[in-house]
């Protein structure tokens, strides 16, 4: 019988990686879930403290901005329901007052330069073509926090504008490796036809520089969703987000793709250990669960290419909680 789907093997043309590699991820909500799975199997990677972004040019705004120390446009801090927001960055900074706003800022932003500069891997992904501009000030904005719709004027970001604003960031890291991606999730919100020119315009913005640049390489998230596995069944219910079997089996592909196999190996023993520390006893005082953590805590002090005392730590708690035998 004839193969029933078309599978995407992604082909990218890094040294497989291992756990001395330090990451950087941001982007989308699915930069969050990856950078999250790169953290859960220990490596040394740290999400955008600046929070989840959308588009391209807002992306590499605030990487600009930390890099060269850029003080947030005053104009840019609104207020809703008493709460003091930024327009160039995500929701989740937000203060009582606008000086409070500024020192979370502050300290997001330097937080964010050590992380960037300290990475090896820079992974960027896009989720949308469209953009808002705020008009009293004429910049492209990252979040509208729910202000008056007639304060902005949304756009359509082009190509060359993409291409253009990441060389020059390119051209000041080019030892850096950048894995670009285009996020999965549909914005149905501009419409199902707007979304499909929106993903258009950012797959050929990552083609161009992914084929232009040695240290620039594509990563086929929305292909594999979209093309490859290609059913309702990998969505949530909101048809929109994938589901956690989706999200599985790319963040499958990319290690395959990216990661070496031997640290492939290790992650598949430390996923166990992750399994085993989430088990929930039926009686959590027996000797048996005692027993269990510490055949547990040997087993993870076989661990020596990342640190676990975090994992220690909690089994420990948890030991001093059971009588002795």
């Amino acid at each position: 019988m004839n193969n029933l789907r078309t599978e995407l093997v992604p082909k990218i043309k890094v040294t497989h990686w291992d756990h001395s590699k330090s990451f950087f991820s941001m982007g989308s909500c699915f930069a969050q879930e990856i950078g999250q799975r790169l953290k859960r199997f220990k490596f040394n990677c740290q999400l955008s403290p600046l929070g989840i972004v959308f588009n391209p040019i807002s992306m590499i705004q605030q990487i600009e901005g930390c890099l060269e120390g850029q003080v947030f446009n005053e104009l840019h801090c609104v207020l809703r329901d008493e709460l003091y927001y930024q327009l160039d960055v995500h929701s989740d900074i937000y203060s009582l007052s606008q000086e409070k706003l500024n020192s979370l800022l502050t300290d997001a932003q330097n937080a964010m330069e050590k992380h960037f500069l300290a990475s090896e891997v820079i992974l960027l992904t896009w989720g949308t073509a469209f953009a808002y501009r705020y008009k009293e000030t004429g910049a492209v904005i990252a979040n509208c926090h729910k202000q008056e719709p007639n304060l902005f004027e949304k756009i359509l970001l082009e190509p060359d504008s993409i291409v253009a604003r990441f060389e020059n960031l390119f051209a000041q890291f080019p030892e850096k490796q950048f894995i670009l991606t285009v996020s999965p999730i549909r914005h149905v919100k501009d419409t199902l036809e707007l979304n499909g020119v929106s993903k258009a315009i950012l797959r050929l913005a990552s083609h161009r520089l992914s084929e232009s640049l040695a240290n620039v390489h594509y990563f086929p998230s929305y292909e594999i969703l979209i093309d490859d596995l290609r059913d309702y069944r990998f969505y949530e219910d909101d048809m929109l987000h994938p589901s956690r079997l989706a999200i599985d089996y790319i963040w499958q592909r990319f290690t395959e793709s990216c990661i070496s196999t031997p640290t492939l190996e290790l992650c598949e023993r430390w996923d166990k250990v992750l399994r085993s520390l989430e088990h929930r006893p039926t009686n959590a005082q027996s000797q048996q669960y005692r027993n269990f953590l510490l055949k547990l805590k040997k087993q993870i002090l076989t661990f020596i290419d990342f640190d676990t005392h975090p994992e220690i730590k909690k089994i420990d708690r948890v030991l001093a909680m059971i009588p002795p035998p």
